[in-house]
Parts: C-alpha cells; structure tokens; sequence
C-alpha cells in the first residue's frame, strides 16, 4: 500500500516535469516562429518591427520568468514539508506526553521487588495464622497479576507501531512474570520446614530483577524517545539494546 503511494508521487512529479519541459520548450521555439508569423500577416495586426535584439529578450523574460515559477514552487515545497515536520513533531511530543505516564504504570506494576515485597510478608511464626497469612500474600499476587496484565494491555493500545519483534518481547516478558507469580503461589506451603521455598523464590527473583527487568527498563526507555506515530519502530533486542533503524513504512 505504501510502496504504492510512493510509486504514484514520483510518477507524478516525473509528468509534471515532463510537462514543464515541454511548455518551456514549446514557448522557446513556437513562440518566437509565431510572433514572428503574426507580423506578416496581410491584415497587419502588428506593425512592430522583429529584430534579434528582440528574440534576445524575449529568451531572457522566458528564462526569468520560468527561474521565478521555480523559485515559487520550491518555497511552496518547503514550507508545506517544514508545516509538515511541525506538524509530526508536536504529534510525537503528544503522544510521548500520553504515552510516558503509560510506561511508568507498565514498568511499576511489572516490577519484580513488588513481588519481592510481597514474600517479606510472609512470617512463620507459631503465634499467627498461617493459612490466613498465605491466602492474602496469594491475594496480592492476584492484584500484581492483574494490574500488570491491565498495563501491559493499555501499553499495546497506546503504542501501536511497534515492530513485531518488540511486541513480541513485551508479551514475552509479561508471560513470564505471570509465570513467575504462578509458581510462588503454588510453591506457597503451610509447613514450616518449607521456609526453603521461600528463599529460594527471593533468589531466583533477585536474579530476574538484575538481569531481565533491567533490560525491560532500557527498552522501555528507547521506545519512550524513539517512538513515531508515523512509523514502525525497530529496536533491536540483545546485550547491547542498539536501536535500529525506523521503517519509513507508514501505518496503513
């Protein structure tokens, strides 16, 4: 759709120019053979007489005439492509002002220390209830779930143009938080011998809060700036987050 689009502007241009040629060229060899044919018609339409000064001139007026129209239609040109760009840019910073509220809801509500937080809560001590003190840790893990999928949903909608790659990585990163909240509440015990379980869901979550939310923070950040309404954008996913290039394809 868009290479078509494309296609059809620049056939345009290239028959507009066509068109120039061919009245410039029209008016530089029938204009002076037909002013001069108009003189020497037997009513004497004209009476001034045609010499090479004259044609001279005649070039010159048609060469300044046709720089003019030029100069005319570049302004044209650039002021509508600089009314444009305007035009872009205060879309974009827009959107990034909808938009990074949006993100920071994403972020925090798919951050591993809340999980964390919740899992401090737990205490197995003789003196509580323990079934009452696992069914609300359960309870908040229910919330973060929620609130997280709620985020990543409202993200979606707000950013459309990513790149499949990105979309994917985003509904790969929420899936296994969702996978990780799952797996505490299973692991989630009555017996005090199995405090264990506890710990080692605080170290297997330190090291996603190290390695994996963080990379989640960069990328976020990267489609923060980089986003445009206009455009697909690619951001290219390994150690090193590089941003790629943006598709000059345009939302169809």
């Amino acid at each position: 759709m868009e290479k078509k689009k494309v296609f059809y502007q620049r056939l345009k241009i290239i028959l507009l120019l066509i068109l120039a040629v061919i009245i410039f060229l029209s008016l530089a060899i029938a204009g002076p053979y037909a002013i001069d044919k108009a003189y020497d018609w037997p009513c004497k339409m004209f009476f001034t007489s045609w010499e090479s000064s004259d044609v001279l001139a005649y070039y010159g007026t048609l060469l300044g005439a046709s720089a003019t129209i030029t100069a005319v239609i570049l302004t044209i040109k650039f002021t509508r492509e600089s009314a444009e760009k305007d035009r872009k840019n205060a879309e974009n910073i827009d959107h990034r002002n909808i938009g990074t509220p949006v993100c920071f809801e994403f972020i925090e509500s798919c951050d591993f220390e809340k999980i964390l937080y919740t899992l401090d809560n737990i205490h197995y001590e003789r003196d509580k209830d323990i079934d009452e003190t696992l069914d609300n840790v359960k309870r908040n893990l229910d919330v973060i779930y929620q609130k997280a999928r709620v985020n990543h949903a409202k993200f979606q909608v707000i950013y459309p143009n990513l790149s499949k790659e990105l979309n994917l990585y985003f509904s790969g990163f929420v899936k296994e938080y969702f996978e990780v909240i799952g797996t505490i509440k299973v692991s989630l015990v009555k017996d005090e011998k199995s405090i264990f379980c506890k710990k080692s869901a605080l170290e297997n979550l330190m090291s996603y809060n190290n390695v994996s939310y963080s990379k989640f923070l960069d990328i976020i950040r990267k489609v923060i700036f980089s986003y445009d309404c206009d455009k697909i954008l690619h951001i290219q996913i390994n150690k090193n987050i590089d941003v790629g290039e943006k598709d000059d394809k345009k939302v169809k």
